[in-house]
């Protein structure tokens, strides 16, 4: 995923490799690069132009690649040496139990009757807090990670993924949610 036309995002930015990036700093990042690409500074190169441009189109990738978290933690990992998504599907216990609870109370009504949009529960307010606390969990394995010790890296990383493959499953529900 990090290599996608990019080799390697926050570089390509000029910037640290953490997940805690705001997305004015990827922003401001991505608008400094670009004014140094600007067509006008090669005019008349055909071929620094066509660098310009495939540069431009590199730059534009890591932008769209930091600015959202999920991509940004799934490069993240995979810069760090963590698991991919195809190499690792696990999930935290009890998780896929939660969901399918969840899914089956948001379609057809919670225990106490209530249809969806009855003023039961929010599901889309419960899937929102369910992504933030997956967002600060997977934050917080990467700042371990990056500052603990070598030895314990590849588990952390791993636990990573795991809590990665888990806001998968929340982003789809956020996705598959009736908007009100």
């Amino acid at each position: 995923m990090a290599t996608e036309a990019s080799g390697d995002p926050f570089g390509v930015l000029g910037l640290e490799r953490t997940f805690g990036l705001e997305r004015r700093a990827v922003e401001a990042a991505a608008r400094r690069r670009l004014a140094l690409l600007h067509p006008d500074l090669a005019a008349g190169d055909a071929a620094a132009q066509e660098r310009a441009e495939a540069e431009t189109a590199r730059v534009n990738a890591a932008r769209a690649m930091l600015v959202d978290p999920e991509r940004r933690a799934n490069a993240l990992l995979a810069l760090l040496g963590g698991p991919g998504a195809s190499d690792d599907d696990t999930l935290p216990d009890g998780f896929l139990m939660e969901i399918m609870e969840a899914r089956q109370a948001a379609e057809f009504g919670d225990e106490a009757g209530d249809q969806p949009g009855d003023g039961g529960t929010d599901w889309s307010a419960w899937a929102d807090q369910r992504r933030e606390a997956l967002i600060e969990e997977v934050g917080g394995l990467f700042n371990a990670a990056q500052t603990g010790e070598e030895r314990e890296r590849a588990a952390l990383l791993a636990r990573a993924r795991c809590a990665l493959n888990a806001w998968r499953y929340i982003e789809r529900m956020r996705e598959q949610l009736p908007s009100e």
